[in-house]
């Protein structure tokens, strides 16, 4: 391969931002992992990593995102239908994607599931992690991955982020809303730091609530799964990844109750062998890089969000050339033709006669006389 090639590679490489690794995952957030799960398919070794835990860099406000070139991509939908047309593109060909041996009724039921498995594992993730093990784990695990001032706002923002849609289906916890209080020397039987005695009853109401909600997705999509190694046919596919990518973090991110990860891996073991398969997949090839310099702004200009450049950061790595006579003339050149057109145009209308120009004394010397002949004739 010669340098020119090698240096055009690297320019049109893909890089995707991601939340950092944790707890042995390629991302601590499913929507990241899913990302990371797909592009390990579909374009292994052509995509570097950028672990980042400031949302504000994305465009959409959340992550993952991908840069390529000067485009950046987010959300993870728009993440999967440009790198599809992206594959297309380059292979010449409509068949090269993960769903392409899809009939259209499978791929329909596809849509389907996948909305299902982001809302109702996603629910159950968010709960966890925003509701009920919030001050006691995410908090902490949270601001431990942020630099400052990020570690200061950006957990509580994502908490409200999450908050309007646990409220609609009725599994925000008020008591949850606010820190728990520190614990306060008393000579009283010891009881649960800043929980009341009947938040103790509403909390096993909610878990138990939660545990059933869990069991119902997950006999469903077991019952998708059935006895096979992937969803449809005998290659993964964008629902498989989608599924695994949710069920992973259940498994593997060390809640202080594990109760719903105990209940996957015992009573639905095909969800949590098909999530490890699939994660097994994606690692055969080799991991992609992960960039170990900042590729973005850094943490005090990302407070000033609505200040930052329009720009693209990864395409300012070049030198500013000197500006040439063909770029010269294809920024000027309209001005300049502007400048003649419109002299040109004064000019014709002044040797044609439509435009005039008087002397005002003389109008005044014609206008004199008439004045004075009207008194006369007054007189």
């Amino acid at each position: 391969m010669s340098e020119g090639t090698e240096v055009q590679n690297h320019s049109t490489r893909l890089i995707l931002h991601v939340w950092p690794s944790e707890w042995e995952l390629p991302s601590l957030d499913p929507q990241c992992i899913a990302a990371i799960l797909y592009m390990q398919l579909t374009f292994p070794g052509r995509y570097s990593i950028a672990e980042c835990s400031d949302p504000d860099q994305s465009p959409s406000g959340q992550l993952p995102f991908l840069t390529h070139e000067h485009t950046e991509v987010s959300p993870l939908p728009s993440i999967i239908s440009y790198l599809d047309s992206l594959a297309r593109v380059e292979a010449q060909a409509a068949d090269v994607t993960l769903d392409a041996n899809l009939t259209l009724s499978a791929a329909h039921r596809a849509v389907a599931w996948k909305s299902y498995i982001a809302s109702e594992l996603g629910d159950i993730l968010s709960y966890q992690l925003y509701v009920e093990h919030y001050w006691t784990f995410t908090h902490g695990a949270l601001a431990k991955l942020m630099s400052f001032p990020q570690r200061l706002y950006v957990p509580n923002r994502l908490r409200k982020v999450h908050q309007p849609r646990l409220e609609a289906i009725g599994m925000w916890d008020a008591h949850y809303i606010e820190e728990p209080e520190p614990t306060k020397p008393t000579t009283k039987a010891p009881q649960q730091p800043g929980i009341p005695p009947v938040q103790i009853y509403k909390h096993a109401f909610a878990r138990e609530r939660l545990l059933n909600k869990a069991r119902t997705a997950f006999e469903l999509l077991s019952g998708l799964l059935g006895d096979h190694d992937f969803i449809y046919g005998d290659s993964p596919t964008t629902i498989d990844i989608i599924l695994a990518a949710h069920i992973l973090p259940i498994l593997h991110i060390p809640f202080p109750t594990s109760t719903i990860s105990d209940e996957l891996r015992k009573s639905y073991d095909t969800l949590a062998t098909h999530a490890d398969r699939i994660l097994k997949l994606s690692r055969e090839p080799p991991p992609a890089p992960i960039l170990g310099t900042p590729t973005v702004r850094s943490s005090l200009s990302a407070v000033f969000n609505s200040w930052r450049k329009e720009k693209n950061a990864f395409a300012q790595e070049k030198e500013k050339e000197s500006v040439t006579k063909s770029d010269f003339s294809a920024k000027y050149g309209k001005w300049i033709f502007g400048l003649i057109a419109g002299v040109g145009s004064m000019v014709y209308l002044f040797a044609t006669g439509i435009v005039s120009i008087q002397n005002a004394e003389e109008d005044e010397l014609e206008v004199t006389p008439d004045i004075f002949d009207l008194e006369e004739e007054d007189e």
